[in-house]
């Protein structure tokens, strides 16, 4: 079975530039459903799809053209296609649109290609329509959550008063990282005053945002009994969960992991490596 053919009409850019903008997106949305499909194929057909750019008209027609009627200018494989997709953002008239935000476009992006998945794996009688459908419903959902992830990122980032609590937007969710040196004394689980007006501020986002679950996972370095870590990492972490618990987040939201010492961000080889590896992480992952 062969895919829609794609369409891709030019615009007069002083004039449709908004339009145009728009077009570009779906453009790139529509690639990626087709190229899902095809990879997705057990045997992938040489399709190709014809490029007609409006405003290009027959001259001297042949068969069943007519005079005035758009002609097709060139014609590529889909994965070809998609190759030449990465420069669309030339077409893109930054004046006339806003742009989404990078952790928004990623959002846009993924959302896409996962619903053309789905989509390829339905039982449509027609595969090409469904995986546009589903790349378009797809890259709607993402971009929600993309730009839901920055926004709670913004305010997060305004509202917490350590400089040392990170916070990583990765597109798909949010990981804060809260030092153990800064939230907790040598071997102790107890949270220091230091890091609870923090931890209220984002038991308070997590409310404001409440279609997310949550992820309290602890870590240790290297330095002493690999079993003893594992446990300290456990009681930490659930230590951070009872206190966001506290401000306001029903407990079903909350999942508690100790990691112990596997899974170091840094080298256990020098004190500051050592370092960030302490450390607790809240990650936030929305679910709609």
């Amino acid at each position: 079975m062969r895919l829609p053919a794609l369409t891709i009409h030019g615009q007069k850019r002083k004039r449709h530039s908004r339009q145009l903008s728009v077009h570009c997106f779906y453009t790139l949305v529509v690639v990626f459903a087709q190229y899902s499909a095809e990879m997705g194929r057990q045997e992938v057909e040489p399709d190709l799809i014809s490029v007609d750019i409006e405003g290009t008209r027959c001259k001297t027609c042949t068969g069943e053209q007519r005079r005035g009627d758009p002609v097709t200018v060139l014609k590529i494989s889909s994965a070809g296609l998609l190759a030449a997709i990465l420069g669309l953002t030339a077409c893109t008239d930054t004046d006339a649109l806003r742009q989404p935000g990078e952790k928004e476009r990623n959002g846009l992006i993924a959302g896409a290609i996962v619903g053309a998945g789905l989509a390829g794996l339905s039982n449509s009688s027609n595969k090409g329509a469904a995986v546009v459908a589903g790349a378009a419903a797809g890259a709607l959902l993402g971009g929600v959550i993309g730009n839901q992830l920055d926004k709670q990122e913004a305010e997060l980032r305004q509202s917490l008063s350590n400089n040392g609590i990170t916070i990583v937007n990765t597109g798909d969710r949010l990981i804060l990282s809260l030092p153990n040196d800064l939230t907790f004394a040598t071997d102790s689980a107890a949270i220091s005053p230091a890091v609870k007006a923090d931890l209220r501020q984002v038991s308070q986002s997590l409310v404001r945002y409440p279609n997310s679950t949550v992820q309290v996972i602890g870590h240790t370095d290297s330095d002493g009994d690999a079993g003893y870590n594992q446990t300290l990492s456990e009681q930490r972490a659930n230590t951070v969960a009872d206190q966001v618990q506290a401000g306001g987040v029903p407990y079903n939201r909350l999942q508690t992991y100790g990691r112990g010492e596997s899974q170091p961000v840094a080298s256990n080889l020098t004190a500051e490596g050592k370092a960030q590896n302490r450390r607790v992480e809240i990650v936030i992952v929305p679910t709609a």
